[in-house]
């Protein structure tokens, strides 16, 4: 089935026409603040009834939109449910890219009760605020010595591991 090239689709459409059924609805809002949704319906229909420049812009509306509707290839189920899928894994791994990247600034730049951040502790600092704060900078006092500096030592996937086990 060949496509009719109509241009930009929507209500968008109808406002290229002049006299504009837009505009016209627009102004009977504007004249008729007092009237409710029914009430400029019933103003709306009266003016476009029998006028053609008003109708046929919105003849063309309703026949574009609905061709369309009508028309459009549908893609198989399976199809539809393998795009989807493949929407949600590419999400999901940017999502877990973009945590790992938080998760790096947060375990090497964390601040610990001594006033320092993680990188700028020493083995022994990590040692005395690992019952404290966690077993994981226990780990790191115990694979580093006590005069070590943790940023100097430890790259933050490693940093990571130790905080994962």
């Amino acid at each position: 089935m060949e496509r009719v090239d109509t241009g930009t689709y929507g209500a968008k459409r109808q406002s290229w026409e002049d006299p504009n059924p837009r505009d016209l609805l627009l102004r009977l809002i504007k004249e008729h603040p007092e009237k409710t949704e029914a009430g400029i319906l019933a103003l709306f229909r009266r003016e476009v009834q029998d006028n053609d420049d008003y109708l046929n812009p919105i003849i063309s509306y309703w026949f574009a939109n609905n061709y369309l509707a009508l028309t459009a290839k549908k893609k198989p189920k399976e199809e539809v449910q393998e795009e989807r899928e493949q929407i949600r894994e590419t999400a999901k791994a940017k999502l877990d890219e973009h945590i790992e990247r938080e998760a790096k600034i947060i375990l090497l730049d964390l601040l610990l009760p001594n006033g320092k951040v993680l990188r700028n502790c020493t083995g022994r600092e990590c040692a005395k605020l690992g019952p404290k704060v966690g077993r994981w900078l226990t780990k790191i006092s115990k694979q580093i010595r006590p005069n070590q500096i943790v940023g100097d030592t430890f790259s933050e996937a490693q940093i990571r591991r130790l905080y994962g086990r």
